[in-house]
C-alpha cells in the first residue's frame, strides 16, 4: 500500500513538473507588447576619395537626365506636328469629293 502511495505522489510530481513545463512554453509564445517605435541615429563619415567620386557620378547622372527630357521632348513635339499634318490630310480626304474606294475602283477598272 504504501508502494502505491510513493507511485502515484511520483508520478503527481511529475504531472506538476509537466504542467510547469508546459505553462513556461505557453509564456514564451506570447507576444510581448512593444513599445513606441524609437529612431535609432548614427553618423556615417566616408573618405574623401568615396564621396568626390559619388558626387562626381552623379553629376553625370545629371547631364545624361537633362539629355534624355531634352530628347523626349523634341521626340513629342515631332509626333505632334506629324499628327497635325494626318489630321488635315485625313480631313481633307474626306472633304474632296471622290468616293471612299474610288482609288479602288480605278485600279480595277482601268477603261472608266
Amino acid at each position: 500500500m504504501r508502494e502505491l502511495i510513493r507511485v502515484l505522489d511520483a508520478i503527481k510530481k511529475q504531472i506538476d513538473a509537466i504542467a510547469k513545463h508546459a505553462e513556461t512554453y505557453d509564456k514564451t509564445k506570447e507576444i510581448a507588447p512593444s513599445g513606441p517605435a524609437e529612431r535609432v541615429r548614427n553618423e556615417v563619415d566616408f573618405p574623401e576619395e568615396v564621396k568626390s567620386r559619388y558626387y562626381s557620378s552623379q553629376g553625370n547622372n545629371y547631364r545624361l537626365q537633362k539629355r534624355t527630357f531634352w530628347v523626349l521632348f523634341l521626340t513629342l513635339l515631332a509626333l505632334a506636328f506629324y499628327t497635325c499634318i494626318t489630321y488635315r490630310q485625313w480631313q481633307a480626304m474626306l472633304a474632296s469629293d471622290l468616293p471612299p474606294n474610288s482609288a479602288h475602283v480605278i485600279i480595277r477598272h482601268p477603261n472608266c
